[in-house]
């Protein structure tokens, strides 16, 4: 009898499946057009939902550090921020339908994201709104508002579950080695105009470096990128005491490795940010106090003894790379390129900083006239003078980190993102003092992290709708791995009651 008020099966494919496959086949013949695409992805979502509701929280996990595009959106958004809020929305849906379902509470850190959200887009609002490019608009700068509040959305989605004990370690390593994804940029364009089609699913701009370079100026940033991710999940998985156990000597190999293969994008923030990390892990890991400090000094002391004999030998990214030390053997070529960056975004903040005061109390938001860039792109291509590359500044990338929350968002912005640092600092260390035993060495480099992260920011580069996320993923997680804010404690067994 239930079985008779269903649809026959013939039926359901002959007016349901049969109808939508002809579309889809309908829609495909113009792929690229923004309609085709939208109904395209809107069929695929409906299809997984089933696996969304049972894997979304991973999917999250998974894309935080991911460099994948989600090409059916208008401006095509990065994979995490979509997972965000699709994550947040099956969690709110769970929690209603669910009495037992509890999420993770951290007040201190979810109050200051959730004023900065508001005062983003109070700002967003009186400075003409959001703008998007892709969207047709005069004004540009949506995905800069898209990554700010993504992030916190992505805050709550990331703590909206607790990741098991058994599988912290498994999360804790996806978290980190999706970022190694930003080596398909270069790959692709390695592999010839044949894949420039997947650039609709991976980001065009890790690419552009290796575009442009010369012949003996070769920079592939996208592998440098991903492999300081491969980095850092060795120095999350084993420590710094584990990366040195002689025992196992492929681990030392591997970070070595790790750390050359960084240096190929000739970032010499590279090696700045590599370098403060593994001091601070030393710190926290309390090996200051061993013997191993001293033989590790001996170590690096040889190392850079045989930098400077051979660094004319090495690839001229890795010179780039190395060409703020004071090291006699730097190729002219590489040392020149990277002076010029250095003078120019100097350049830059000595332009800026006179008009600090004028968006003291209420920023100029992220949105910018798209005309107004578009000439004075083509002003500065056509060789027109200008004291600094002004489309630079039209567009808001000061290249410092401090100027890219004070400048579009005021005062007002800047002690929100102090009181949201403050707050997760205290957090990860809570955690790092008082976690448990086997999330020691998670909880150590994610407070390592943070701190060298944040130095890094604010004294060296940084742009803050791109750190935001970054902040966010290291405290989110470090709250789902500890189950909140304080640790959890085991619970005692209940005492078996004996009958009288």
């Amino acid at each position: 009898m239930f079985k008779e008020n269903f649809l026959p099966r013939g039926l359901l494919v002959y007016c349901l499946c049969l109808p939508l496959a002809v579309l889809l086949g309908y829609l495909l013949a113009t792929p690229l057009a923004f309609r085709s695409m939208s109904i395209v992805a809107l069929a695929l979502c409906f299809l997984t939902i089933p696996i969304l509701l049972r894997w979304h929280y991973l999917l999250l996990i998974a894309s935080w550090n991911a460099a994948i595009l989600f090409p059916f959106l208008p401006g095509q958004p990065y994979l995490w921020t979509v997972a965000a809020v699709g994550s947040l929305f099956l969690s709110i849906l769970q929690r209603m339908m669910d009495r037992k379902y509890e999420s993770l509470s951290a007040p201190s850190v979810a109050r200051p994201l959730i004023l900065l959200g508001i005062w983003v887009t109070i700002t967003a609002v009186v400075t003409g709104g959001f703008g998007g490019r892709a969207l047709g608009e005069e004004l540009w700068g949506g995905k800069k508002y898209l990554g700010v509040l993504g992030a916190v959305f992505g805050f709550f989605a990331l703590t909206a579950h607790r990741i098991p004990k058994d599988k912290a370690q498994f999360y804790a390593s996806l978290f980190f080695l999706s970022g190694l994804t930003l080596a398909l940029s270069d790959l692709i364009f390695m592999a010839g105009p044949g894949l420039y089609w997947l650039y609709s699913f991976f980001p065009l701009e890790m690419a552009i470096n290796q575009a442009i370079s010369t012949e003996q100026l070769w920079r592939l940033a996208g592998i440098g990128f991903a492999a300081q991710y491969l980095g850092w999940f060795l120095i999350a998985r084993f420590g710094i005491r584990g990366l040195l156990d002689l025992t196992r000597p492929w681990r030392l190999f591997a970070i070595a490795s790790a750390l050359g293969l960084a240096m190929l994008g000739g970032f010499r923030a590279t090696l700045i940010l590599f370098g403060f990390l593994l001091l601070v892990q030393f710190y926290l890991e309390g090996m200051f106090r061993t013997r191993v400090a001293v033989v590790l000094s001996l170590a690096i002391a040889l190392a850079g003894v045989l930098t400077v004999a051979f660094a004319h030998k090495l690839p001229i990214p890795v010179q780039r790379s190395l060409s703020f030390l004071p090291i006699s053997g730097i190729d002219p070529m590489a040392k020149l390129d990277a002076q010029g960056t250095l003078d120019w975004r100097i350049q830059i903040w000595k332009t800026v900083l006179p008009e600090v005061p004028r968006y003291l109390l209420f920023g100029k938001g992220f949105a910018y006239n798209g005309t107004d860039y578009y000439l004075t792109t083509e002003a500065v291509r056509r060789g027109i003078a200008y004291t600094v590359d002004e489309s630079t500044l039209v567009c808001g990338s000061y290249h410092q980190g401090i100027l890219t929350v004070i400048i579009p968002f005021g005062l007002w912005g800047l002690l929100l993102f102090a009181w949201f640092c403050y707050s997760s600092l205290k957090i990860l260390f809570r955690h790092y003092r008082e976690g448990k035993e086997s999330l020691r060495l998670i909880n150590t480099f994610l407070l390592a992290m943070f701190i060298s992260r944040l130095v890094f920011y604010i004294f060296f580069y940084g742009q803050f709708e791109l750190d935001l996320s970054a902040f966010v993923g290291l405290i989110g997680l470090s709250i789902s791995l500890n189950g909140g804010v304080k640790p959890a404690k085991e619970t005692p067994e209940p005492a078996t009651q004996v009958a009288v």
